[in-house]
């Protein structure tokens, strides 16, 4: 398959399989199974840190939005730091879930302000997409772990993988997560090291604005082992 079509095959189907169930939504006063569900969010956060990689030297603001019908969601992510110098990103994702585990594929796609690469792009080695393959199993009530496991299946070499699991508990109203986060392969996360990519403990609690509004804060106390060092990271969100 040549990689420009298989770039084509991705949108198409993040953008218009919702849309295959629209007419079944429209017009209906009543919330029922088969409504579209459409969701924003906003993010602002003191450091851009993911699965233990340093994404942004400063705050960046990260705004998204999802579309959801029965079991699949779709929807797009982005973040863009303060200082220009910081990449920027752009994530489209699909997404079924079925009870306590979800399959995820998603497109991510990197860009500076001084090179604005072509989004459509998709040459294998020339693209700023990686699309990566996910699946997770988010914990239920009597096993209070969640386990992720991502492959990544286009434009890395190596097709690294990252597993991740957490411990999931609660301390009052403060939900709380102690992770740890492995890659088995050098390239893609660190140039030279494999293993664990980060260490640590993320604490969420919610905070109700109004009846429509609310505010999630996020403090993640971070290790990154493959370049050992230590993040204090704040999120504070607007769902």
């Amino acid at each position: 398959m040549k990689q420009p079509f298989l770039g084509f095959v991705v949108h198409l189907t993040l953008f218009l399989v919702p849309m295959l169930y629209k007419g079944s939504a429209v017009g209906q006063e009543v919330e029922s199974s088969n409504s579209i569900d459409l969701s924003m969010n906003v993010d602002l956060t003191s450091q851009y840190l993911w699965r233990g990689l340093v994404l942004s030297n400063g705050p960046a603001i990260q705004p998204g939005v999802e579309m959801s019908l029965n079991k699949f969601s779709v929807g797009a992510w982005g973040s863009a730091a303060f200082q220009a110098h910081d990449s920027k990103e752009v994530d489209l994702y699909l997404a079924y879930t079925l009870s306590a585990f979800k399959l995820t594929v998603l497109d991510y796609y990197y860009y500076a302000d001084t090179v604005i690469a072509d989004y459509f792009n998709y040459k294998k080695d020339q693209s700023s997409h990686v699309i990566e393959g996910v699946i997770e199993f988010t914990g239920t009530e009597k096993i209070p772990f969640r386990l992720l496991a991502g492959l990544n299946l286009f434009n890395d070499r190596n097709n690294s993988a990252y597993f991740e699991l957490a411990w999931l508990t609660a301390v009052g109203a403060t939900n709380v997560e102690v992770l740890a986060g492995y890659t088995p392969q050098v390239g893609y996360y660190h140039p030279d090291r494999k293993g664990f990519t980060n260490v640590g403990i993320n604490m969420n609690r919610e905070y109700a604005i109004n009846q429509e509004l609310t505010m999630p804060l996020r403090l993640s106390l971070t290790y990154s082992p493959l370049i050992r060092q230590t993040h204090l990271v704040l999120i504070i969100g607007l769902y």
